[in-house]
């Protein structure tokens, strides 16, 4: 496995997957959620409301058409919101792992992760990276 690290925008990655730090609406939003749904048009949201018509809870994963980004697929996870007290580090590290297990059944070999839960929610940016 091979990791690189890129400040950037996500929607521009011409990866196999997008991580998308979503709300558990699952209906887009602001920050990295609003950015990937702008970016990728009304198919995102289309198949989340098909597949997630409950949402998704925190620290939970799945995946949907990445509609006209350049990736085949955006997987979702929804983040801990250090700012609204969830602060269990446990959480925010099965955002990640869920991801990686949604790639995995996806056959991604590429995919590109924002730092979840690391913008509007607040978690602090060296604990979020070192998870």
């Amino acid at each position: 496995m091979r990791l690189t690290l890129i400040q950037g925008d996500i929607t521009t990655q011409h990866v196999d997957a997008i991580v998308n730090a979503a709300n558990s609406r699952m209906r887009g939003g602001g920050g990295v959620d609003g950015a990937i749904h702008a970016a990728g048009g009304p198919a995102i949201l289309d198949d989340c409301v098909q597949r997630f018509p409950r949402g998704l809870p925190t620290g939970k994963a799945g995946w949907t058409t990445a509609g006209e980004l350049p990736a085949e697929w955006v997987i979702h996870v929804v983040g801990p919101n250090w700012n609204a007290g969830q602060r269990d580090p446990s959480l925010l590290a099965s955002c990640y792992r869920n991801a990686l297990t949604v790639a995995d059944e996806l056959s991604a070999q590429t995919i590109a992760f924002p730092a979840v839960s690391a913008g509007i929610y607040g978690w602090p940016l060296e604990d979020a990276a070192r998870i």
